[in-house]
């Protein structure tokens, strides 16, 4: 099986020198102080409503994705990429008719400091009639990243940054849905855990079953990494792509152990001897050490996750329900993710 291969895939506006827009909106409106601008079509507070929707889920994907990506990026961003996760899980969105104000109370497009508790105030009132409606999903996210920002101690000049950051990257964000994404991952973790499950049947506990189940769950898990990741949303982090390897080693392990004893597997000889050289006479060990031994597995991994030796079912039924519990871990991680798209605070 693949091992998670810590793609190239985003796009190529992330690397580019960031500049402010003449256009973006900050926390005292429009750069430039064009706080009385009008435009011919403004969105209007209900679509802006509709945008705030989807906006954490959305975040939190497209961060996700580049605490994941393997290489340094501007140091604004580096500093804060494996932190805006926790920011957006706890801190919900307020979406204020009446608008928002800064600490001065000045009356200001989106702010930090809201009335309702553990949120960010959004002002429908004020985003509503700047915004056109061709513009108002990439703007209003956008701000929505800034006052985050705000949250891990950015000062403006920084927030803004990380809005244009945010800006820029749209396209990407929006014409790859994180709804789908989420959706596709939860039917694959699903699937998944029935080839677990069909294992822990007495009826299923013979070589041979076990060797076909533990295949299926290999593959299954091979796609699980297609499924994670779409442009630039990854369900996947810096932290969780680490438990996905540890757990794939798991799984190849489970496969060769239980096939090196089935009556019909074509790998069954190599596995009978190679196999029991990874754990050199130990009853486990490790994911690193398995990876350092067994060839087709990679990381990087958690370094904690501990493989067992397969020399009975009972040896194979364990590490089939280890697996599970990872699995409905992973399911209930997508859901969380998935409850990210609710209506703002009103």
């Amino acid at each position: 099986m693949k091992q998670f291969v810590q793609r190239t895939l985003l796009a190529a506006t992330l690397f580019v020198s960031m500049t402010s827009s003449a256009a973006i909106l900050h926390d005292g409106g429009m750069s430039g102080g064009g706080g009385d601008t009008t435009v011919a079509n403004p969105a209007g507070p209900n679509r802006i409503t509709e945008i705030l929707f989807s906006s954490r889920q959305s975040l939190y994907l497209y961060f996700n994705k580049l605490s994941a990506y393997p290489y340094d990026m501007d140091p604004k961003i580096d500093a804060i990429k494996n932190k805006m996760q926790d920011v957006i899980l706890s801190y919900r969105i307020y979406a204020s008719i009446d608008g928002c104000q800064d600490k001065f109370g000045n009356d200001v497009d989106g702010s930090m400091y809201s009335p309702k508790e553990k949120s960010i105030c959004i002002s429908l009132k004020n985003l509503g009639a700047k915004l056109a409606v061709d513009n108002a999903a990439s703007q209003t996210i956008a701000l929505v990243a800034h006052e985050y920002s705000h949250l891990l101690g950015y000062d403006e000049e920084d927030a803004v940054f990380v809005q244009n950051w945010v800006l820029q990257s749209y396209s990407g964000i929006a014409n790859y849905r994180a709804d789908e994404l989420l959706k596709q991952m939860e039917q694959q973790l699903y699937s998944i855990n029935s080839f677990v499950v069909n294992m822990a049947e007495e009826k299923n506990q013979n070589w041979n079953v076990a060797c076909y189940l533990s295949n299926q769950l290999d593959e299954s898990f091979g796609q699980v990494l297609d499924r994670s990741e779409t442009g630039i949303l990854s369900f996947f982090n810096s932290q969780s792509v680490k438990a996905f390897n540890s757990f794939a080693a798991k799984v190849i392990a489970l496969k060769e152990g239980t096939c090196r004893f089935s009556d019909f597997y074509p790998a069954k000889d190599s596995y009978k001897v190679d196999y029991p050289k990874y754990f050199n006479g130990q009853s486990q060990i490790t994911d690193e050490e398995f990876a350092k031994a067994d060839p087709l597995v990679s990381g990087p991994f958690l370094g904690t996750v501990m493989i067992k030796k397969i020399d009975s079912l009972t040896d194979a039924l364990a590490e089939a329900k280890d697996i599970s519990k990872y699995i409905n871990q992973a399911i209930l991680d997508v859901q969380t993710a998935q409850n990210l798209a609710q209506l703002p605070i009103q």
